[in-house]
């Protein structure tokens, strides 16, 4: 069971099931943020790569291999 439904079935709120979930969306943007900016750091330290740079190159590849593995499972699930 999920913490949102068990919120739903404890309080039987909507207003709780929205601040949870939005609480949820917060949280997983700031995660995505550290996670993208731990490598620019690096990638800033050893080679001198411009911040906007690196965020704007890994954003790309990230895009990239998602939309791939997405492509990937159409393609195995119609095969």
């Amino acid at each position: 069971m999920l913490y949102v439904q068990y919120l739903d079935l404890r309080f039987k709120s909507r207003l709780v099931r929205c601040i949870a979930s939005f609480t949820y969306v917060v949280r997983s943007l700031l995660n995505l943020g550290v996670t993208v900016f731990t490598p620019c750091v690096a990638l800033k330290t050893i080679i001198g790569l411009p911040y906007w740079a690196s965020i704007l190159s890994i954003t790309a590849i990230s895009v990239f291999f998602t939309i791939m593995v997405i492509f990937s499972n159409i393609y195995n699930r119609t095969v």
